[in-house]
């Protein structure tokens, strides 16, 4: 049973992350950022997530 609400747990978390990159990846797009503005966008995004336990995904 534990081993089963773990495997959903990532896989909820997995589904986050890639909803959360696909979104990323389109505002980067859609406003034309160079390499450095989206490997800022990046960094901040990882910041966001440390600091809020995962809350900036929700």
């Amino acid at each position: 049973m534990l081993t089963k609400a773990t495997q959903e747990g990532k896989a909820a978390a997995a589904d986050l992350c890639s909803t959360r990159l696909d979104k990323l990846a389109t505002h980067a797009a859609n406003e034309g950022l160079s390499a450095e503005e989206i490997v800022e966008l990046i960094r901040e995004e990882a910041a966001a997530i440390c600091s809020k336990g995962g809350a900036a995904w929700n």
